[in-house]
């Protein structure tokens, strides 16, 4: 929508943007995947090597190993690989299963 306003009718994006009460911050953001590449190996090469770890035991090992700085960061990365969040530890109906 903010989109359409600023090229259809040309309005400046800081006007668009008061006007939807949207943040030009929010708006102009692209996030740094870079930053992200050597958790995604670092996940991949975990997830293959040991299958049962949940989320938990991934991330333990992986601080030890220095990778991720930020717990938000790597749930997000660990969620857009679609990894489960517990394995075999997770207690009955974690994992949808009822």
């Amino acid at each position: 929508m903010l989109d359409y306003a600023v090229s259809s009718l040309s309005v400046r994006t800081r006007s668009a943007c008061r006007i939807l009460d949207f943040s030009r911050t929010a708006y102009k953001y692209q996030p740094d995947t870079e930053k992200d590449f050597s958790v995604i190996m670092a996940l991949q090469t975990l997830e293959e090597k040991h299958p049962a770890y949940g989320i938990g035991l991934m991330f333990d090992t992986l601080r030890r190993e220095g990778k991720p700085r930020s717990h938000k960061r790597g749930h997000r990365i660990y969620k857009a690989l679609k990894l489960p969040l517990c394995q075999d530890s997770c207690p009955p109906g974690r994992m949808g299963l009822q």
